[in-house]
């Protein structure tokens, strides 16, 4: 075909006088200022440079020495990236020659492109007549199709097949032709015409397969299913459809079992093999019921290809997924060996060495994060707040600050000036605190950790109690069931003297709470208290103790109830 292309454009040139030959100084003679010249110069950028523009440019130079020129128009059709315009040229271009076939196809393709089926059923109708292309005829039966014709559909189908024996695809679809216009015994019958033509041949098989399955003939559907990987027990494809059915059938030993065999082939890719697992890991329902099959699939992929990352990634998921994170650090950690290691996995490391509180460990891969990517607000953010943790407020604040340098988003800068917030009250600078917190919620107001926290300083220093509330119900209505925001909220209450709703929000809270904290009992011993509930106070605050409260905190209590007790034994 580009032989052919080639030796038009040659002859073309000749026509035309035109040459490519240097002039004297080594450029081109200048293009000569006709139609038939300025199109065959594009022709020659398209062709041979593969340069559109410059074709469109001299198309439209030819257009505009002769407006109706329909060579140039039908390259414009060609070229255009505007659907209508490429309509509009297509139409010019055969309407001054209506016997050029390129032309007749190109309005027909241009039509379809513009969604103009209605007008492109005649020009297809024109073009099958005398078509060496089943691809017309294909077309051709998709608009009759579309317009509500299937009939017609099925005969330009049947005429094709006449034309150019029988070709899998076009067979197909006039399968589904059949079943839509519920004529399956018609669909069976082809599909089996197909087999006994060529039994060899998988596609024929899975054809007749398909139609049973949408027939919900499963025993029928099964059957056939198992012929096409008789026919091919190395057919990818076959095995797919047949997991496929499987899985919607309910099958679920069965898809297992093909699925297995799907990952053992060397025929299926290993990003393949990567991505259909994860499409089924995906489902956190399906996992959970399907747990140990999946578990055995991964766990052997991983064991043929160790060395795969896409292969290791998985795996190491899973192993996170299954709750087994002292398992999922090993690869990881090895990974972290390779030339260039990836942020994501030290992240990932970084999240499970925190999730298990071994924050010396936190440190150690942190610092080496952040020499290999100094501009990670993630790395910086990790070692600042460790720094808090640990009190060294210097560092804190230097790590925290260059993080937020470095952030690229009112939400991350939101985050770490909550996060210098909590820094400077931890330092008792509570004024300096409050500033980062307000400037934290002009970021986002919406930071739910921000609201929390700001809220719960201003009960323990009882200052500005009603905007504590507001902000610590906030917080409670962005993150539901959340123990720690339903103690701050009780906690306002309380310092606000409604002890009855505090109560009620650290009932909650406590039976939330997931972490056996000492704060929460202690509080509710406090609101308890308050209430004249003083035996069952007590229960709570020594509770606190055992979760690990400060004694001398707890006895503080004690000792003002019991204060109490004796001064109203004193009054008359």
């Amino acid at each position: 075909m580009r032989f052919r292309v080639l030796t038009t454009v040659v002859i073309a040139l000749l026509l035309c006088g035109f040459t490519t030959a240097p002039q004297e100084g080594g450029l081109p003679r200048p293009v000569k200022r006709n139609p038939l010249a300025l199109n065959t110069e594009a022709l020659k950028f398209l062709n041979i440079h593969g340069d559109s523009t410059r074709a469109r440019h001299y198309a439209r130079e030819a257009l505009a020495l002769d407006s109706l020129y329909a060579p140039a128009h039908y390259l414009m059709s060609r070229l255009s990236h505007n659907a209508d315009s490429a309509v509009m040229h297509a139409q010019r271009a055969y309407k001054a020659d209506t016997t050029n076939h390129f032309y007749l196809e190109e309005l027909a393709s241009a039509l379809l492109r513009g969604e103009y089926y209605g007008k492109a059923v005649p020009l297809f109708e024109r073009i099958v007549q005398r078509s060496t292309e089943p691809n017309h005829y294909r077309i051709l039966a998709i608009l009759y199709a579309s317009a509500d014709m299937p009939l017609k559909a099925i005969a330009t189908l049947d005429t094709a097949e006449m034309r150019f024996g029988r070709i899998t695809p076009l067979a197909r679809y006039r399968q589904y032709l059949y079943l839509s216009t519920l004529q399956p015994e018609k669909a069976i019958e082809d599909a089996k015409r197909g087999i006994a033509e060529a039994p060899y041949i998988v596609n024929n098989h899975l054809a007749l397969a398909e139609i049973y399955a949408s027939l919900q003939r499963d025993s029928l559907a099964h059957s056939a299913f198992r012929q096409a990987i008789a026919a091919d027990t190395t057919s990818v494809e076959a095995w797919f459809a047949y997991s496929d059915f499987q899985r919607r059938r309910n099958d679920i030993r069965g898809f297992f079992n093909s699925l297995d065999h799907l990952l053992s082939s060397p025929k299926v890719a290993t990003a393949n093999k990567v991505a259909q697992l994860r499409n089924l890991t995906s489902s956190r329902r399906f996992y959970r019921e399907n747990y140990t099959a999946l578990d055995a699939l991964i766990t052997r992929l991983y064991m043929r290809h160790p060395e795969d990352k896409e292969v290791d990634m998985l795996y190491t998921s899973h192993l996170i997924a299954s709750g087994k994170v002292e398992q999922a650090l090993v690869p990881l950690k090895r990974r972290l060996a390779d030339e260039k290691p990836s942020a994501e996995v030290f992240s990932q490391v970084i999240d499970i060495e925190s999730a298990l509180g071994r924050l010396d460990s936190v440190g150690l891969y942190a610092r080496r994060a952040v020499k290999l990517f100094p501009d990670s607000v993630v790395y910086h953010a990790t070692l600042g707040q460790l720094a808090l943790h640990n009190k060294e407020y210097s560092e804190a604040s230097k790590e925290l600050n260059m993080a937020l340098r470095l952030a690229t988003n009112d939400t991350l800068r939101s985050e770490l000036r909550g996060a210098l917030g909590d820094m400077y009250h931890q330092q008792g600078k509570s004024k300096r605190a409050y500033r980062e917190f307000e400037h934290a919620l002009r970021l986002w107001p919406d930071n739910a950790m921000v609201l929390n926290n700001y809220a719960y300083f201003l009960a323990l220093a009882g200052e500005d109690l009603e905007h504590a509330y507001t902000m610590a119900s906030r917080a409670n209505s962005l993150v539901e069931n959340n123990s720690t925001y339903l103690d701050t909220e009780a906690w306002v209450l309380y310092r606000l003297g409604r002890y009855e709703e505090a109560r009620r929000y650290m009932q909650q809270a406590l039976s939330l709470d997931r972490t056996q904290s000492a704060e929460l009992a202690l509080h509710y011993g406090d609101i308890l208290d308050a209430l004249g509930k003083e035996f069952m106070a007590q229960t709570y605050w020594r509770k606190a103790l055992e979760r690990g409260a400060d004694k001398e905190e707890v006895t503080k209590r004690f000792e003002a109830q019991r204060q109490r007790k004796e001064q109203q034994k004193q009054r008359p």
